[in-house]
């Protein structure tokens, strides 16, 4: 009974923090299938319980001045106000997006990327004749699929949101549990995985071996004609490192010179994502993430959508809830959020983080309520739009 109404609690918890703790403001972020679990059934519970003591706290009111602030951030950064840094965090501050590194073992050439990218959108790639990697990842959603959870072979749900590829280049562990640690091993785990490809190296060989211009691109990429999976994971991780922002964003454009490419309350945002929000703990460095793993609370323990992370590869405790700080460049364009993707917009994301998260076992000590008013949450998520640029095919 007890552990029931714990769950019970928890649950509450995150259909409250997905809402607005205005009466009046109710965000539509598809929690329908939680709050059915708890015996939720209207709005109007949502709203009355969203404004109980449950969520009451203190609220954070900032009175900043754009103009102020506009020519501060103009300044270096090392001119910039203090961000606010828990202690034992190691902190690099947010900025322009540096040229992409080719690993030794891999390094990029025109005929490697050429055959990358026809491999990337190749179905034959899978055991059905059905899936490719633009399946999951598709251009035009900036290189994801707008999906709460992906689809797998044979129209499988898969376990969680299929983030962006847009920038992984940059990141030091892939998936949302860190399994991999470079794109090499990402693409070949995906390519292997019986619920997404579903592929072999004979399989891959035989499928592509059939068509004369395969054996050309193999050849021109990497001397001989002979296909399997070590060359084509190769190939497409050429292709995704190829996928990258060009600071060509507000926010970027706007530390290059332009002071007018941010509106007021996108520099706004901007100091409360240094400073009063917190953001910049976890969310730093040139691509906005920490690169590291975290339990923000999202494990929801004891519904249909328990996920406890990397505690899944591993079985150690102290990896209970643990997923992958995200990438923030092009977040506005790369909804829903989370590993879940429960969350369908960034109102919600804020007003999750807003509120603190829900509890849970192992959830790090970062995590925690920060009682922005309302316009605050506007400004800092006119801030995090300004991280957005269309990335394209080169």
């Amino acid at each position: 009974m007890k552990n029931n109404l714990l769950n019970k609690t928890l649950l509450f918890s995150f259909v409250f923090s997905l809402y607005s703790c205005e009466k009046n403001e109710i965000e539509n972020i598809s929690s329908q299938n939680i709050a059915s679990q708890v015996s939720i059934s209207s709005d109007q519970s949502l709203i009355e319980l969203s404004t109980s003591n449950f969520l009451k706290g203190k609220t954070v009111k900032l009175d900043l001045n754009a103009d102020e602030l506009r020519k501060e951030y103009r300044k270096p950064q090392v001119q910039w106000s203090k961000a606010n840094i828990d202690e034992g965090i190691t902190h690099s501050e947010i900025g322009i997006i540096k040229p992409v590194r080719y690993p030794k073992n891999n390094l990029f050439n025109k005929s490697k990327y050429d055959l990358g990218r026809m491999l990337f959108n190749e179905p034959k790639l899978s055991k059905t004749g059905s899936m490719s990697c633009f399946s999951c990842h598709n251009q035009n959603m900036a290189w994801a699929d707008g999906l709460e959870k992906s689809m797998g072979i044979d129209g499988q749900l898969l376990k969680r949101n299929s983030p962006s590829i847009t920038n992984s280049a940059y990141h030091e562990t892939l998936f949302w549990d860190s399994r991999a640690k470079t794109l090499e091993e990402q693409a070949k785990m995906v390519l292997l995985n019986v619920r997404e490809m579903d592929s072999s190296d004979e399989l891959v060989s035989k499928n592509l071996s059939e068509l004369p211009i395969y054996q050309s691109l193999f050849k021109q990429a990497f001397g001989n004609t002979e296909i399997n999976l070590n060359k084509i994971s190769q190939a497409i991780a050429t292709f995704e490192r190829t996928l990258v922002t060009k600071n060509k964003s507000p926010f970027d454009q706007f530390l290059l010179g332009n002071n007018q490419a941010l509106s007021d309350s996108q520099v706004r945002g901007l100091h409360i994502f240094r400073t009063t929000a917190r953001c910049i703990n976890c969310h730093n460095g040139t691509n906005f993430t920490d690169n590291k793993m975290h339990n923000v609370g999202l494990v929801l323990e004891g519904s249909r959508h328990e996920d406890a992370g990397k505690f899944d590869l591993t079985k150690k405790d102290e990896d209970f809830g643990l997923f992958r700080t995200p990438s923030l460049r092009n977040i506005a364009n790369t909804a829903p959020y989370f590993h879940n993707g429960l969350v369908k917009n960034l109102k919600g994301v804020l007003n999750t983080y807003n509120n603190g998260m829900p509890p849970s076992k192992n959830k790090s000590s970062h995590i925690r309520p920060i009682g922005l008013e309302p316009q605050d949450r506007e400004d800092l998520k006119a801030f995090l739009e300004s991280l957005s640029e269309k990335v394209e095919v080169n």
